[in-house]
């Protein structure tokens, strides 16, 4: 492999990363072809996630509010023709919501579940899945409420009350409004596995036809702390996500980095982990989630968040990731397995010496930029990684106590055919974000949703939700 670092301006916000191979790979950069693989989130999707918010969590005080942005989510899901599993303790509740609110001819879309829940954060206690040859593998990872921080039993048991409910592909027509309830499984099948182990097949389907909701083969990695929301797919072999978070002793104790990377290139048949050593959010409780920083977008684009007001106090970390975003793609040829060389040296303060925050903005946001990514005829990063940053929202505060909100435009959902975007109530702001993801998803709708409601609960738009690929939601 042969790389060349070209900057397209002196600017960071438009380098362009060009990575040239000796040869055509045919292979794991090549998601078409390859025989198993974590799918970018732009993979075809047959449906979406949404766990509800309800009056025994937190959300109680804002209820009416979230259901009103839980309900504009739903509809531009299903709005596209995909279909949409609620998870919830109270299903004539939200079923009741769905017919005032929700278009009569979308109903016979929608898929309901009741199961007990301690919260909302769909992204971070479902299924991960892969593609395979045989059909789609649904990974179900130990969720601990993001190391501890909030109670999560009841969350972390959803997959595997899910799971029994599984069946063939081919017993599973579209149409009518299903209503499952984990309580009304016989005993044999409602008990739940034991919390520890791993390996696929390990609980084997017994639901019958007509009696599920997903089409899989389950893969236990209970032993295992992972949340969706820390960690991004290109779909070519390429991982990201955040040291804080993955590294973090509230997650995996005892285990070090080059422990993780190796079984994250294992379970999901990756060949490169990008490690992200910078950035954060105020008010985040998640350590950093990948999904609130940087996120891949089609092209061998990332799109990442960028401060350019030295006075925020975001501005020194985020500068440290937009440059270390900048080199990561040059050491493409040395990281596998190698997880080390993504750690620049520390200088005399503990700080990293990759880079200093610079007396001026850097990067400044031009929203007349066109974005001109290479990529190759069949879409593998032997193109060009192009970084497009996203603008930092102003300050939003708490009215309660008056903390930091954790506003990030990079917490958005790629669906079929659209791009749901978080809005904070900023129309110059959030019409720049709106401008600058329209650039790395030219032939998708760029749709705003107003998630001030969501924020208030230290989370976003993607989130609340997590897609299935193709064949998974039937």
């Amino acid at each position: 492999m042969s790389i060349h670092f070209t900057p397209s301006t002196p600017t960071i916000s438009d380098l362009t990363l060009h990575l040239q191979m000796a040869k055509p790979v045919a292979g794991p950069e090549q998601t078409e072809i390859r025989s198993t693989f974590f799918p970018a989130e732009w993979f075809p999707q047959s449906g979406v996630q949404l766990t509800w918010p309800h009056a025994a969590t937190d959300w109680a005080p804002l209820l009416a509010e979230v259901d009103d942005c839980f309900i504009r989510i739903a509809l531009e899901i299903l709005v596209r023709n995909e279909l949409l599993l609620i998870v919830t303790p109270e299903p004539d509740r939200i079923k009741s919501l769905f017919h005032e609110r929700i278009p009569s001819r979308l109903l016979p879309h929608v898929r309901y579940f009741e199961c007990p829940t301690n919260d909302t954060w769909a992204r971070d206690h479902g299924f991960l899945t892969l593609m395979t040859e045989s059909g789609p593998r649904l990974l179900d990872f130990q969720f601990n409420g993001w190391g501890g921080k909030f109670p999560a039993e009841l969350d972390n048991e959803i997959n595997r009350k899910l799971k029994p409910l599984y069946r063939p592909l081919s017993n599973s027509p579209r149409g009518g409004e299903d209503s499952v309830s984990s309580e009304g499984l016989s005993s044999g099948n409602a008990a739940l596995p034991p919390t520890g182990g791993a390996g696929r097949g390990a609980y084997p389907p017994t639901g019958g036809a007509g009696e599920g909701l997903l089409h899989g083969d389950y893969e236990s990695h209970l032993d295992f702390v992972f949340e969706g929301g820390s960690i991004e797919s290109d779909g070519r072999g390429t991982l990201m996500t955040t040291s804080a978070c993955l590294l973090s002793p509230n997650r995996n104790p005892g285990l070090t980095q080059q422990q993780i990377e190796e079984r994250l290139l294992r379970w999901f048949h990756a060949e490169r982990v990008l490690w992200l050593d910078h950035g954060y959010l105020a008010g985040d409780d998640t350590d950093s989630h990948i999904d609130t920083l940087a996120r891949f977008c089609p092209g061998g684009t990332i799109a990442y968040v960028q401060c350019t007001d030295p006075a925020d106090e975001h501005y020194e970390a985020l500068h440290l990731m937009e440059e270390q975003l900048s080199s990561l793609t040059s050491n493409l040829s040395t990281i596998n397995h190698k997880p080390s060389s993504l750690n620049p040296p520390l200088g005399p303060t503990g700080r990293s010496t990759l880079g200093e925050p610079s007396a001026r903005p850097i990067g400044t946001l031009d929203p007349s930029r066109t974005l001109n990514p290479q990529p190759s005829p069949t879409g593998g990063p032997q193109g060009a990684f192009q970084l497009l940053p996203l603008p930092m929202p102003s300050p939003i505060y708490d009215p309660d106590d008056g903390h930091r909100l954790p506003a990030t435009y990079a917490n958005f959902l790629i669906i079929n055919g659209a791009v749901l975007m978080p809005t904070y109530g900023q129309p110059d702001t959030d019409d720049l974000a709106r401008r600058q993801l329209q650039k790395a998803f030219p032939k998708y709708d760029i749709v705003p949703i107003d998630c001030r409601v969501l924020i208030r609960q230290h989370g976003s738009l993607h989130c609340s939700t997590m897609q299935f690929p193709v064949g998974v939601l039937v």
